[in-house]
């Protein structure tokens, strides 16, 4: 993936995606269990990005899901 030695790797309980306004861009709410990241109350994680680059985001997790699955029975 590239050149970082660590990665903190998060499992989120949910996941929502949404249009921020009023700028039209897109959000990727990850919904983690409190104790996962220690966060103090009421504070969340999100993604937020263009719609150009949600887009791009949607074809690379397409491809890297095409590729995970490969020699798997497709339904």
């Amino acid at each position: 993936m590239s050149d970082i030695e660590k990665w903190i790797t998060v499992t989120p309980i949910d996941i929502a995606v949404g249009v921020l306004t009023p700028d039209c861009s897109v959000a990727i709410q990850l919904r983690i269990h409190p104790d996962h990241l220690h966060l103090a109350p009421a504070v969340g994680v999100a993604l937020r990005m263009t719609a150009t680059e949600a887009r791009r985001i949607g074809r690379l997790l397409l491809r890297k899901a095409d590729e995970a699955e490969v020699g798997l029975p497709r339904a």
